[in-house]
C-alpha cells in the first residue's frame, strides 16, 4: 500500500489519518498527561517529540525491563494525571491496566498487544511488517519534523523518509547514507544515539534532571558544541558512562574470534550498556551473532544482535529447558538467563546456529 503523507509516498501501511487525528485530539485535550517510556533513545525521543509539541505533562522512563508493571501505577496515584501516555513498551501488565483509573493512550511498534479499553496505535495492526519506530509514529503525531524525530529513528536503526530534509538542514552532522549504521558511528549526529542512552543511566533525580534539561535543548549543537549552559550540562553528565562504556567496549572486542558467536559478559557492579554494545559490536562484527550480558542477582540480562538469523526463534528454542526468558526483533532482540544455566544456554545456542550463519 501507499500513502501520500506530507508531499511524500510512504511504501506501506502506518497509522491511518484518523488515528494520527485522534492520538494529537487526546494529546491537545490533556492537561496534565503522564507519560511512561522505554528507557533507549527510540523512547526517550518518542517522549521529547509529543512533551515539546504538545507542552505539558511529565515523563517518566521505565527501568523494568520488558514490562511495564503494576509498580507504576503508584506514580499515577501520586501525579493525578488525565491521560497516561505509554510509549515504545512491548508489554503492559494486566494489573496496570487494573489500577489506572484514567485513559490510556499506548503508542508502540512491537508485536500487537490485544487490550480492550484504551487508546492504541500501532501501525502493525494495518500491515504486521511496518516496524518502523514508535518516535517516527510519535512525528506523525506531532505533525512535524524535528532533529529529535531523526534521532529516535536512527537510534532504533531505522533511517526515516525525511533524513535528506536534515541532512540539508545539518550537512556538517550528517552525510549521504544509505545504511543507518554509517549515521550511528560516522557522523556527528550519530554519536547523540549514545549520549541520550547514557544520559538514562544513574540515579533517579538525576535521570530527572537530564531529562529536564534536554526539554530546554533546541539544536544539536549545544550539546555536541556544548554551545548552551544546558549543553553543557548535559555533556559533563554523560563524561564518566562514556568512558565506562568505551573501557567495555574495547574488552568486548579482544573477545572476538574466528567463530560466528562473539559472547561478552561484564559484572553488575557496571552501569547497564547491553544494548548499546550490542549495537556497536553488531555493526564492527556484521557476519556474527552478538551476544552481550550483564551479571547482576543470580541473572544474566543479554542483548542479541544478528543480521543473518530470526533471533526469537533462536532464543525461543535455545531456552527450552532453561530458567529465563527472551524475545523481541528480528534482528535485535533481549533475554535473561539464570547464572547457572548460561553455558547450557549459549551451548543450546551454539547448536541452533550451526551451518545457518
Amino acid at each position: 500500500m501507499e500513502k501520500l503523507y506530507k508531499d511524500r509516498i510512504i511504501k506501506f501501511s502506518m497509522l491511518t489519518d484518523q488515528e494520527i487525528l485522534d492520538a494529537r485530539q487526546l494529546l491537545q485535550d490533556a492537561v496534565n498527561p503522564l507519560y511512561f517510556f522505554d528507557d533507549d533513545t527510540d523512547g526517550l525521543n518518542s517522549f521529547l517529540v509529543l512533551r515539546k509539541k504538545f507542552g505539558r505533562g511529565i515523563g517518566i522512563p521505565i527501568k523494568t525491563s520488558p514490562e511495564l508493571d503494576v509498580s507504576y501505577a503508584s506514580n499515577v496515584d501520586e501525579i493525578q494525571p488525565d491521560l497516561v501516555v505509554i510509549l515504545d513498551k512491548p508489554l503492559v501488565a494486566k494489573e496496570f491496566f487494573e489500577r489506572v483509573k484514567v485513559p490510556i493512550m499506548w503508542v508502540d511498534h512491537h508485536p500487537i498487544i490485544a487490550v480492550k479499553n484504551i487508546h492504541y496505535f500501532n501501525p502493525r495492526v494495518h500491515d504486521e511488517k511496518d516496524a518502523r519506530p514508535t518516535t517516527y509514529q510519535c512525528y506523525l503525531i506531532a505533525g512535524e519534523e524535528s532533529w529529535e524525530s531523526l534521532l529516535g529513528c536512527i537510534g532504533d536503526w531505522y533511517l526515516p523518509d525525511f533524513y535528506n530534509d536534515f541532512l540539508k538542514k545539518y550537512p556538517d552532522l550528517l552525510k549521504p547514507a544509505t545504511d543507518v549504521g554509517e549515521v550511528i558511528y560516522g557522523t556527528r549526529f550519530g554519536e547523540l544515539t549514545r549520549i541520550f542512552m547514557f544520559l538514562l543511566k544513574g540515579k533517579p533525580d538525576e535521570i530527572r534532571k537530564n531529562i529536564s534539561t534536554l526539554l530546554k535543548i533546541q539544536t544539536p549543537y549545544e550539546i555536541l558544541d556544548e554551545a548552551t549552559p544546558a549543553g553543557k550540562y548535559l555533556a559533563k553528565r554523560i563524561e564518566k558512562p562514556m568512558k565506562e562504556y568505551k573501557e567495555l567496549l574495547d574488552k568486548a572486542i579482544k573477545e572476538a574470534t574466528d567463530e560466528n558467536l562473539l559472547v561478552y559478559i561484564y559484572p553488575g557492579s557496571k552501569n547497564s550498556y547491553t544494548g548499546e554494545l550490542a549495537n556497536e559490536l553488531f555493526y564492527r562484527f556484521p557476519k556474527k551473532l552478538i551476544i552481550v550480558g550483564r551479571e547482576k542477582n543470580g541473572e544474566i540480562k543479554m542483548s542479541l544482535r544478528s543480521n543473518l538469523l530470526k533471533l526469537p526463534t533462536i532464543i525461543e528454542k535455545a531456552l527450552v529447558g532453561i530458567k529465563g526468558y527472551g524475545g523481541g526483533h528480528d534482528q535485535a532482540s533481549g533475554g535473561c538467563v539464570s547464572q547457572e544455566d548460561f553455558e547450557r544456554f549459549i551451548k543450546n545456542i551454539k547448536d541452533e546456529i550451526t551451518n545457518k550463519i
